[in-house]
């Protein structure tokens, strides 16, 4: 069966339909400006664009932007699912100080058998705005998500980056996440403006510099395999030219994000790297 996924994005937002699963099959992908975003941004550029390709309004993922969502890695015992949930939303109230919705995603155990919980939230007051936008334009919401959980999904889906240790640049709007994998496992990432126009010289310096502080990070606590690559998604190959000479220059290859073998090609030739955030969120 068919779903919908919608994504607010910083300057657009983007719409999937397709079958999810371990295999997603996408059969169409919308996109439409929503510059500066914001709830009335959204809001008008999402009904535009459900109005114009007369998209399905039930059964929809919502994928909250990132600036609405909090997320932190957390440790804890094993312990039943229930017990769990409850650790998560204590962990996360305190972490944000706000009565919050929160939910996590397993990311394996450490050296002492101890599970690994990514854990993201947004607070219920502004959760409640993005409900009430939804109840306004018409949609029925089956679930909401984060970005994240879909980048971390496509990782565990792409076969030829589980032995590898690697830095992703997300690119969305005016910032970029940066993106720590060791040996398969995520183990940290941060978010930060980008203040360079995409292709010029301080551009290749800003991306340059932000890699060499993800490597110190990755130095620092003594990791079990060396830093070999760097991928980048979301920003064109034009755009990114500048960036390789720095980044090699610290001993790094250097590549777009590798298409995930378990989508199907997607429609009119399009690339899943730049529509991360969105068609990603159909992996199940």
């Amino acid at each position: 069966m068919n779903t919908t996924v919608l994504a607010l994005q910083e300057e657009q937002v983007l719409a999937a339909v397709g079958r999810p699963g371990a295999k997603p099959s996408v059969q169409a992908l919308y996109r439409a400006p929503a510059h500066g975003g914001g709830m009335e941004n959204w809001e008008r550029a999402v009904g535009a664009l459900w109005q114009a390709h007369d998209l399905p309004t039930r059964g929809i993922t919502l994928v909250l932007p990132d600036e609405a969502v909090a997320t932190r890695t957390v440790t804890a015992p094993r312990m039943p699912e229930s017990r769990l949930e409850e650790l998560v939303q204590h962990e996360m109230r305190t972490h944000t100080g706000q009565p919050v919705a929160a939910d996590y995603l397993p990311l394996g155990t450490d050296a002492d058998g101890r599970q690994q919980l990514f854990c993201a939230a947004c607070r219920k007051e502004t959760m409640a705005g993005y409900l009430a936008m939804a109840d306004r334009l018409g949609l029925r919401l089956g679930s909401v998500t984060v970005p994240m959980a879909g980048r971390l999904r496509l990782l565990r889906a792409m076969p030829s980056l589980q032995s590898r240790t690697f830095v992703c640049l997300c690119f969305e709007g005016s910032s970029v996440l940066s993106l720590l994998v060791e040996n398969g496992a995520y183990r940290y990432s941060s978010r930060s403006r980008v203040f360079s126009e995409p292709g010029t010289l301080d551009f290749g310096t800003e991306m340059t510099r932000s890699v060499s502080g993800t490597m110190q990070f990755h130095t620092a606590n003594r990791p079990a395999s060396p830093l070999t690559d760097v991928f980048y998604a979301g920003c064109p190959d034009d755009d990114f030219e500048v960036c390789l000479a720095g980044i090699r220059g610290l001993g790094l290859r250097v590549s777009r994000l590798p298409e995930c073998p378990a989508f199907r090609a997607l429609p009119n030739g399009e690339r899943l790297s730049d529509w991360l955030g969105c068609a990603e969120a159909l992996i199940r």
